[in-house]
């Protein structure tokens, strides 16, 4: 089996809404996004690969660099929200149906994983989101639909349903 990986550094904020925890604050992170494939391969291809490279990672690497990178990842309803968008020129919101959580944010990357390589041979089988470099969250496919079900049911329409790598739309049940 070869597990094959692509990892992608991004600067984003965040904060919780819930309690009163020191994240409330809204405060920044360097994060690594790693989207991983597990390919049983009993033979190579014509070039000597598994797959060719660019046609894994290109989606990915534009959903991160495009649209996460220098976002403020927040509850689609936190209050601060209307000031944010009010006094900041070009605010690159993305919003979550609950708290950007990093357990949240890896089931979300891990479903627009799974979007944007749904024409391709196979599709990832896990994300990796580290949050500092002491904190990381792992997630692999099988664990993804349970916290899918909780997530989408609050959710009509949502960034990571869409195959389009800059979408940034929630919009709620």
């Amino acid at each position: 089996m070869y597990k094959l990986e692509f990892t992608y550094r991004f600067e984003s904020a965040h904060r919780f809404t819930k309690g009163a925890s020191k994240c409330a604050t809204p405060h920044g992170h360097t994060w690594f996004a790693t989207l991983g494939f597990s390919v049983v391969a009993d033979e190579l291809n014509q070039q000597d690969m598994v797959e060719e490279f660019e046609k894994l990672k290109k989606t990915w690497k534009a959903f991160i660099t495009e649209t996460v990178d220098h976002s403020f990842m927040h509850h689609f309803e936190d209050p601060i929200l209307t000031s944010l968008k009010e006094y900041v020129k070009g605010f690159r919101g993305l919003p979550f149906p609950c708290d950007p959580t990093t357990e949240v944010i890896a089931a979300l990357f891990l479903a627009k994983g799974r979007t944007l390589c749904g024409n391709l041979p196979f599709l990832p089988s896990y994300v990796s989101i580290q949050e500092t470099p002491t904190n990381r969250v792992t997630l692999n496919m099988e664990g993804l639909d349970a916290v899918l079900n909780r997530i989408d049911s609050k959710c009509y329409k949502a960034w990571w349903q869409s195959a389009d790598s800059s979408s940034r739309e929630l919009s709620p049940a």
